[in-house]
């Protein structure tokens, strides 16, 4: 269906990366949950009121909150695809997790709602009343609100959004509503006692809890967090291939939207080769990846020493001693100063985020350990953090 819809409506639709046709996307998903709600409504407000039934007014009211909903992921899509200007110079596309957050507290009230009203419908049961059209019309509701949650899913998984997932899990909640609503109009005509209130506990209870699930989701990326490691992991390797480039450190990636990322990094490259050769070197790869990635890229070069037997040596020491410590230690920008009484040893040590490693202990014990294999070596380690891996 997503196809479709997207081969009449979006032109050049299979290039996701453009923030113009990803724009569109979230704009046809914004009208298509509109419409769709709104047919969920009308459905549910005629069995409402026809049967006196509170439980299905509610899920009508769930359903209207859903159509108000997309009306937000609409209206957030077309904002975020707004292009940069003075005061927001890296663009708009942060406004899509703030309607997902948005969204998400939508269905966490919608979901405490629900769960105050079973209590008090557990409290005081309304009568049983149902006809086989409430069935029917039920069923109907629940596959249109499946058919809804797959164009949701589907659409987010295709443009990377969060707040067209958190749209597919409130539809996979509202399946969920809906259906214990008709199994228990069911059970509890088959039985003459009304299950409505329970049911709806435990709905509400698992609404709640996906809801806050996607609240924790929605925020994260605007607090900031790392990229996705497999687009670390391509840039890396491709900027590796590069003949001229002897490492890479010191990554930095900001997130500013979901195709707006911004990263820094230094690219290592032999101090004997000309300036200006290795300059033009950085700036091709830039221009490469940037066009490949459409990635906003800035790379420092660090000149190191390579070909020195003695460097190479000593280097080897200092990545065996951290290496004997632990395999998540690394070092980079190692330079070796030689005076009369000491040689010291300048590099950064990469401690990774999460690990129980205290600095000042790493520092005194690879510098006795570096002391025990000569004494002259003086170490001067700087700790860095690791921002992608």
């Amino acid at each position: 269906m997503l196809n479709l819809l997207a081969r009449i409506f979006i032109k050049d639709y299979k290039n996701v990366k453009n923030e113009k046709v990803r724009s569109k996307y979230g704009v046809l998903a914004g009208i298509f949950g509109i419409i769709t709600n709104l047919i969920l409504v009308a459905i549910k407000l005629f069995l409402g009121i026809i049967f006196m039934s509170i439980s299905i007014i509610a899920d009508a009211m769930n359903n209207l909150s859903d159509m108000g909903s997309s009306l937000l992921t609409l209206i957030g899509f077309k904002v975020s695809s707004k292009p940069a200007d003075k005061e927001h110079p890296f663009g708009h596309q942060r406004i899509e997790y703030i309607i997902g957050l948005v969204i998400a507290m939508v269905i966490a009230f919608v979901g405490i709602e629900l769960l105050t009203e079973s209590i008090n419908k557990i409290i005081t049961p309304n009568p049983i009343s149902s006809e086989i059209i409430t069935y029917v019309l039920l069923g109907v509701a629940i596959l249109l609100k499946v058919f809804q949650g797959l164009f949701y899913l589907s659409a987010s998984k295709r443009i990377s959004s969060i707040s067209l997932k958190a749209s597919a899990k409130d539809s996979i909640n509202d399946v969920i509503a809906t259906s214990a609503i008709l199994i228990g109009t069911i059970v509890s005509k088959l039985i003459n006692y009304n299950l409505d209130g329970i049911i709806g506990v435990l709905v509400s209870i698992f609404i709640i809890i996906t809801a806050i699930g996607l609240i924790k989701e929605s925020i994260s990326p605007l607090i900031g967090e790392k990229p996705d490691p497999s687009i670390v992991n391509a840039i890396t390797t491709d900027i590796k291939s590069y003949k001229g480039i002897y490492g890479i450190h010191d990554m930095i990636a900001h997130l500013y939207g979901p195709n707006k990322i911004f990263i820094t990094l230094h690219c290592e490259v032999d101090r004997r080769v000309d300036v200006m050769e290795s300059h033009d070197l950085i700036d091709t790869i830039e221009i490469d990846i940037k066009k490949k990635y459409g990635v906003e890229i800035v790379i420092h070069m660090d000149p190191i020493v390579i070909g020195d037997p003695i460097h190479d040596k000593i280097k080897g020491q200092v990545i065996n001693v951290v290496k004997d410590i632990s395999d998540e230690l690394r070092i980079h920008d190692f330079r070796m100063v030689k005076g009369n009484v000491h040689i010291n040893l300048i590099f950064d040590l990469v401690v990774p985020f999460g690990k129980k490693f205290d600095n000042d202990t790493l520092v005194s014990t690879i510098s006795r350990e570096m002391k025990l294999l000569d004494e002259r070596y003086n170490c001067v380690i700087n700790i860095d953090e690791d921002y992608v891996d």
